[in-house]
């Protein structure tokens, strides 16, 4: 059994083409879909994690983690590939981009 190689590998998560910010309750949510379309050979423990970079005058580029609602980051943000899985990200008062 041989390893995969990563440049094929990388060409089989898709990411949604889209990403929407939705008010529910309230509350603005930034939201966008991944999914791994190779069936046979699944990712083994799949987690995701997200970061807003941006750039400042003075400090250049800036990486701000974004803390998840789905899938919980706090439980290692773990995904089930095989179907399209929703990342959800709140934008509160602590999120990079909430308005300054």
């Amino acid at each position: 059994q041989g390893l995969s190689r990563p440049q094929s590998r990388a060409m089989t998560v898709l990411f949604s083409d889209k990403a929407v910010v939705r008010t529910i309750d309230g509350a603005s949510y930034f939201m966008f879909r991944v999914c791994d379309y190779r069936v046979q050979h699944a990712l083994i423990q799949p987690s995701v994690r997200c970061y807003c970079v941006r750039q400042h005058p003075v400090r250049g580029f800036e990486m701000a983690p974004m803390r998840l609602q789905q899938p919980d980051d706090g439980l290692g943000g773990a995904l089930m590939m095989s179907l399209p899985a929703l990342v959800v990200h709140r934008i509160d008062a602590w999120s990079p981009l909430a308005p300054p």
